[in-house]
């Protein structure tokens, strides 16, 4: 979150909720706008539409960032880093969990 990489850390975060939103609730919208995706993300309902607010709120952060060249202060960045956590927090599926590697250990 250096902010020397700005646009780098709201490209990758953005990218992984992203793919998050796709692999947990199936909606394939790699190319799609933000407000098509929240379109998408509300056409799906349950879950995802009832946490489609944080979702928004995210995602247009992460825009004014990348094409409007907005520069958030270290705390902006780390709340919206917290609001990414939070949506997966709140969406996960506690059937599926899937264990990180401590640092150092070997990733299978």
């Amino acid at each position: 979150m250096g902010q020397e990489r700005i646009e780098e850390f709201y490209v990758r975060v953005s990218t992984i909720l992203r793919r998050y939103v796709e692999l947990r609730f199936g909606l394939r919208a790699p190319e799609q706008t933000t407000e098509e995706f929240l379109v998408s993300a509300l056409a799906i309902g349950g879950l995802i539409a009832a946490h489609r607010d944080l979702l928004g709120t995210f995602l247009q952060h992460c825009d004014l960032v990348k094409f409007a060249r907005h520069r958030p202060t270290p705390g902006a960045m780390e709340e919206t880093f917290e609001s990414a956590k939070t949506f997966v927090e709140h969406t996960a599926d506690m059937h599926v969990l899937v264990t990180v590697p401590q640092s150092g250990e070997p990733v299978l």
